[in-house]
């Protein structure tokens, strides 16, 4: 039973609530993941498939937030619908590297805040020449290997 009290006065209301719990195991460490409800006419797993659902889709809202994808500051119609089309392209881009080429590592976890800030925002130096692009990272870059074995990846 939780019991609240309304800001205005003494009024006090009771209700119960349903606590569906996922407890994990592994080498790993322990996840523990729960759920606060009122829902009592759908199963627990039902529930929790539900509220998973929900919290993967406000993920995929952040991430694309990380892209400054919220922003249309033109007054035109179709220039913020292009700015909008570039932004979605962007996100679809980090994403699928994220998962392709950095498959198996430890990038691959990683939010696309973390993509933004660690990897593209990470010093380097770029030459263009005709026949080859040569990019060159600090020798003490936290995700070297991982970002040497993408760009591998990316040339093959």
């Amino acid at each position: 039973m939780v019991t609240g009290y309304s800001d205005r006065g003494q009024v006090r209301v009771t209700f119960a609530q349903r606590v569906i719990a996922k407890i994990e195991v592994s080498s790993e460490g322990t996840n523990i993941r729960f759920v606060v409800t009122k829902n009592r006419n759908n199963s627990e797993e039902t529930i929790y498939k539900r509220y998973c659902v929900r919290g993967e889709m406000e993920l995929w809202i952040r991430d694309l937030k990380y892209f400054k994808a919220d922003r249309m500051s033109c007054n035109l119609y179709r220039a913020n619908y292009f700015r909008l089309f570039l932004y979605g392209a962007a996100f679809v881009l980090a994403h699928r590297m994220k998962h392709t080429v950095f498959k198996g590592t430890e990038v691959e976890r990683f939010s696309m805040d973390s993509i933004i800030r660690r990897i593209m925002l990470s010093a380097v130096h770029i030459v263009e020449k005709k026949t080859y692009i040569k990019i060159s990272f600090s020798p003490h870059h936290r995700h070297r290997e991982e970002l040497e074995a993408a760009l591998t990846r990316m040339a093959a």
